[in-house]
């Protein structure tokens, strides 16, 4: 598909009112912090409409690396003025080492295969890469952010999950929890929702392609309910509950019903695109928390109940029953693919062939120096692409590890401690709000995101938006549950 031919001058106009917009922007996301938050958070969305709609009209602008420029400056902002409020949280400091640990190691302590030649075959090689380079592909489309392909994204591995999660740590720092709190959710879900008409309409028109792939969803060549959807899907049935307990605001009507279709297209996508990482990390994080809840509730004697809207009970008929009476043959057909994609161990075999050849070469290049700080930066997906292109069968290779933990510890040893320490510290944070019955939805959103973030990435290697989307997800449950804790008294209508 060609683009079409902009005008110079309406080019240029264009261009210097955007630099306005970012001007205008960063000077009211320091007043009101939740306007980063909120524009980060919906990076792969950014992602689509540069794609989708402004590459087509002849627009090379991209608004996800706009947004994250935005970010970047409003974040930094917030360290220089605001240091010592965010170094006084723990999760901060082992971010911010690991920033500066990371930028030393992207100049200094890194490989330079993304500079290779070998990098042509390392894309040619690998079909979600292929779909990333011609800027396509629903599932992979995440890569676009930056391209994996180029040699300048490893300057983000510690940047990207710093300004990620300081704009959403600050979110609330002004206070004015409540209001703005609304506001978000009707925003956020009202976006989401646009998001998703704006896919479809792409579809129809024929710049995006929908397609089942050996029984699996896939639009673009790329299959369907991947993290940033699942992620997507807890935070809004987190939303829908809150709002449940909070409805004293205008849009309440329009925002719910924006929240349960939301939820009902989701739920459909990660169904059908049947990837298994996703449904049984959805499955672990949520069944653990509720559980957990449960448990508590049993310790302190309380009453157990349930306080679903009846406009839930609309989910499962879209979901099983409408399809099954007007769709027999469709809703036979999902079920049997669903039952043999869980039966297949096709995806695990190749990766646990990998990771034991993976596993052999890294033991064999161990020592104490290694031990420590790794390999340097890509050292794991450059040990991946020629460890893996010796089989000979095309499946067997791949582009990385499949696993964050391999690939991190093995680009920077004990060093990714740095990381994952946030994680942990948030968790078990929150852990102990539930455990004490001090909780909320929002403790209950963190763990579940969180455990989420721990299984899925078992089997999976993040791209930069992936990381964005969690670490300001992390950020901003945070930002929720400090303003929590501190006007707990002046708020009882939070617990």
């Amino acid at each position: 598909m060609t683009s079409m031919q902009i005008d110079p001058i309406l080019l240029l106009g264009i261009l210097i009112t955007g630099l306005g917009l970012l001007i205008y922007l960063f000077n009211e996301s320091i007043k009101k912090p939740v306007i980063a938050y909120f524009l980060i958070q919906l990076t792969v969305i950014w992602i689509f409409f540069g794609q989708k709609i402004l590459g087509p009209m002849g627009l090379e602008i991209k608004p996800h690396a706009v947004v994250f420029l935005l970010t970047t400056l409003v974040s930094f902002y917030f360290i220089f003025k605001h240091f010592d409020y965010l170094w006084s949280y723990k999760p901060f400091r082992y971010l911010f080492f690991f920033f500066i640990i990371s930028t030393i190691y992207a100049i200094f302590y890194k490989t330079d295969f993304r500079s290779s030649s070998y990098i042509d075959l390392w894309i040619h090689n690998n079909l979600g890469l292929k779909h990333s380079a011609i800027k396509s592909g629903l599932g992979t489309i995440s890569r676009e952010f930056g391209s994996s392909e180029t040699k300048y994204i490893v300057y983000l591995a510690g940047l990207a999950p710093l300004i990620a999660f300081v704009a959403g740590f600050m979110s609330f720092k002004s206070g004015g929890l409540k209001p703005t709190l609304q506001n978000l959710i009707s925003f956020f879900s009202f976006t989401s929702l646009t998001y998703l008409i704006f896919l479809g309409i792409s579809i129809l028109a024929g710049t995006s392609t929908l397609m089942f792939i050996q029984g699996r969803l896939a639009i673009d060549g790329g299959f369907t309910g991947n993290d940033f959807e699942a992620l997507l899907l807890i935070m809004l049935v987190g939303f829908y509950l809150y709002i449940q307990k909070n409805r004293d605001f205008k849009l309440y009507e329009p925002t719910k019903w924006s929240i349960i279709t939301n939820i009902i297209i989701l739920s459909l996508l990660i169904l059908l695109g049947i990837k298994k990482g996703t449904i049984l990390s959805l499955f672990i994080a949520t069944h653990v928390v509720i559980g957990l809840i449960f448990a508590v509730k049993l310790y302190y004697k309380e009453k157990i109940g349930f306080n679903f809207n009846p406009a839930f009970l609309l989910a499962p008929i879209f979901l099983i029953v409408l399809p099954t009476i007007f769709c027999p043959e469709f809703a036979e057909t999902t079920l049997y693919n669903i039952q043999d994609r869980f039966a297949s161990t096709d995806t695990i075999d190749i990766r646990m062939v990998n990771w034991e050849l993976y596993n052999q070469y890294w033991a064999g290049n161990f020592d104490f120096f290694k031990a420590l700080f790794g390999f340097g930066i890509d050292s794991s997906r450059e040990a991946t692409f020629f460890l893996t292109a010796m089989h000979p069968e095309p499946s067997m290779q791949q582009p990385h590890i499949h696993s964050i933990y391999l690939e991190m510890f093995y680009n920077y040893g004990l060093i990714a401690l740095l990381f994952f320490l946030p994680f942990i510290l948030i968790l078990f944070g929150n852990f102990k709000d539930i455990l004490h019955n001090k909780y909320n939805i929002f403790n209950c959103l963190s763990v579940t995101i969180i455990l989420f973030f721990l299984v899925y990435y078992i089997t999976e290697s993040p791209a930069v938006p992936s990381i964005i989307v969690i670490f300001s997800l992390l950020g901003f449950l945070e930002s929720i549950r400090r303003a929590l804790s501190e006007h707990q008294k002046e708020n009882p209508v939070y617990n």
